[in-house]
Order: structure tokens, then C-alpha cells, then sequence
């Protein structure tokens, strides 16, 4: 069909209309899988390092703000530090706002941060947390007994 849904005849006698692309896996003969994987492999001998040769994107040290676990559906990006680089320009990172790490996190998910934002994180990162408050005797006013007048003599 025009909107790329497909009628299906099933082997086994049912039909089907109008489904859904991503609902339907196209079956390769024995010859159609070595063509298609012999042609996979032409690809990937003249395709580019996917890191080219030179600076790396990120180095050790430097500041960003990355999706924690981003390749499994993380949607939160948070400050952190790059702890190493790999070869393939994977990142491991260890994350300021709570301290976990998370190794080989792809570039995707890792930003930069401007010396400005950098600078404003870890300012944030330094504000000492609020002191929890004292629980006050019951019937004291800040912090003070209130004045009792002395019970009247016993008649």
C-alpha cells in the first residue's frame, strides 16, 4: 500500500491486511543471506573508522554533561567528569551529582560543557547542603522554656 502496509498470506491458509511494517520480517533463501552478508562485508572494508585519526572528541578531565545510561533508554543528563577515553571514542564518566560511574558511554550522549556551565556546576556542586533542622522540645519557643508561674501552696 501506498503508506508501506502490506497484505500477508500466511502458510497456513490465514490472511491478513493492511499491516504494519515493523510487524512484518522479510525471509531470505540460504542464497539471498550469503549475498546479503557478502555485501555487508564489502561495506565495512572501505567504510571510515568511526573515530577518525587526530584529537580525540573528549579528554580525561574534562568537564560535561552526560545521559545516564542513554543506550538503554535513559532520558536524564547530568553533570560529570570524563574518566577515560576509548579508542572508539566511548567515554567512561563518573557523574558529580550522586558519584556513580558509567563506562563506555557513547559520544551521542556526552555534551560538553561551555567553561561558563562548567564553572556554574561546580558552584552548585559546592553549596553546602542545607543543615537539617533541630526538633525543639515540646512547648519550648524557639529554643527558649517559657516562664511558669510557681504552683499556689498547698491549702
Amino acid at each position: 500500500h501506498a503508506d508501506g502496509k502490506c497484505d500477508i498470506a500466511y502458510d497456513d491458509g490465514d490472511s491478513e491486511e493492511r499491516v504494519a511494517p515493523r510487524f512484518v520480517k522479510v525471509l531470505l533463501s540460504d542464497e539471498e543471506k550469503t549475498r546479503a552478508t557478502a555485501a555487508r562485508a564489502a561495506v565495512e572494508e572501505v567504510r571510515p573508522d568511526p573515530m577518525p585519526t587526530g584529537k580525540a572528541k573528549f579528554e580525561r578531565g574534562q568537564r560535561v554533561r552526560a545521559k545516564f545510561q542513554g543506550d538503554i533508554g535513559g532520558v536524564n543528563w547530568f553533570p560529570g567528569t570524563v574518566t577515560a577515553v576509548h579508542a572508539d571514542g566511548k567515554c567512561d564518566i563518573f557523574y558529580e551529582d550522586d558519584g556513580e560511574s558509567e563506562e563506555r558511554v557513547a559520544p551521542r550522549f556526552v555534551k560538553v560543557l561551555s567553561d561558563a556551565a562548567a564553572r556554574a556546576t561546580a558552584e552548585e556542586q559546592a553549596r553546602p547542603e542545607p543543615m537539617p533542622r533541630a526538633k525543639l522540645p515540646q512547648g519550648s519557643i524557639g529554643g527558649a522554656t517559657p516562664a511558669v508561674s510557681p504552683a499556689a501552696p498547698a491549702a
